[in-house]
């Protein structure tokens, strides 16, 4: 039921477990009333949670302020190809450059990346590093070639670029 993922997260929560989850509405919803510490979603997602368009950054601030409200603690945004925007705990906000990539299979990477992100928090590796580690898993997980080495993730994650997003 829809009310054990509120049930799981509030109680790993209450014991200082962080809870990274990776999931679409009506599960997302429950999982946010337990207060995970990491939410990732795709822009579509964001869209459908939110019931309104997220593709300018306005209207993407005003949904992941919205999905804060809503009790995550800190968000990642994919978005396809395109960038991933990112906001820590204490609300700062950047957005991420992924490194030029060829053609490549998109079913997949969010769950590579979702997964790297929450390996590098657990090894205690700050909130941007982490999601750099994850968006470049991501990354190499995209470019199709089963590359998914800590020394290709590395590699894929010093060509992703940061931008401060104007408040």
């Amino acid at each position: 039921p829809l009310s054990a993922y509120t049930t799981v997260v509030s109680e790993a929560a209450s014991r200082g477990v962080p809870v990274v989850v990776d999931l679409s509405s009506p599960r997302l919803d429950a999982a946010l009333r337990g207060g995970p510490a990491v939410v990732k979603l795709n822009d579509w997602e964001l869209a459908e949670l939110v019931t309104a368009p997220v593709d300018e950054p306005e209207q993407r601030t005003t949904a992941v302020d919205r999905l804060i409200q809503m009790g995550a603690r800190s968000v990642v945004v994919t978005r396809g190809p395109s960038t991933v925007y990112s906001v820590d705990e204490a609300g700062t906000s950047v957005e991420l450059l992924p490194p030029r990539l060829g053609p490549g299979r998109a079913a997949g990477c969010g769950d590579a990346m979702t997964g790297a992100l929450a390996a590098a928090l657990a090894q205690g590796t700050g909130w941007l590093d982490a999601v750099v580690v994850g968006m470049a898993a991501g990354a190499a997980h995209y470019s199709g070639r089963g590359e998914t080495s800590r020394a290709v993730i590395e590699t894929l994650a010093a060509e992703v670029s940061r931008r401060s997003v104007p408040t």
